[in-house]
């Protein structure tokens, strides 16, 4: 793709506000598009990777699930009853905190944090939110205290 910034952009001469200055040194325009495309290129690859993780999962479970609806499974910690034979044991995820370790990208200190994260499991294909803050109510970040408050979740995630 490179090669076809290059053939399509041209440039002769200074540009205006180069004018006079002379001295410093300044990325050529054919590495920003490129640099502006590769980024376009990983966004454009996120969101056909979220598509298509949505489209499949529509299609397997949405006859028992909303794609929005949260876990309904309990903490084991509070099952009652014997251990079932067929029970054993598994790999989990256990999730301690989340943190945001620097602003870039334009971003800015504080930080003004609301929306959505939630994992999926093989115990329930339902969302097991792990932090969940609206706009009015956002968590606000600064580089002292940089952690999410977690929300959950609310059971293991198996």
């Amino acid at each position: 793709m490179g090669k076809k910034l290059e053939e399509a952009v041209t440039i002769s001469g200074k540009l205006p506000l180069e004018e006079g200055m002379g001295k410093g040194k300044r990325r050529p325009v054919v590495a920003e598009l490129e640099d502006e495309e590769e980024f376009e290129d990983e966004e454009l690859t996120e969101q056909i990777i979220a598509r298509d993780f949505r489209v499949s999962w529509e299609h397997r479970f949405s006859p028992r699930y909303s794609f929005h609806d949260t876990t309904t499974v309990s903490p084991m910690r509070y099952t009652e009853g014997p251990i079932p034979r067929y029970a054993c044991c598994c790999d989990a995820l256990q999730i301690f905190s989340l943190q945001v370790k620097e602003a870039k990208d334009g971003l800015d200190w504080p930080l003004h944090v609301y929306g959505l994260v939630a994992t999926r499991d093989s115990v329930d294909q339902r969302r097991n939110l792990l932090f969940k803050r609206t706009r009015d109510n956002c968590q606000i970040l600064t580089p002292q205290d940089s952690h999410l408050l977690l929300t959950g979740p609310s059971r293991a995630v198996v």
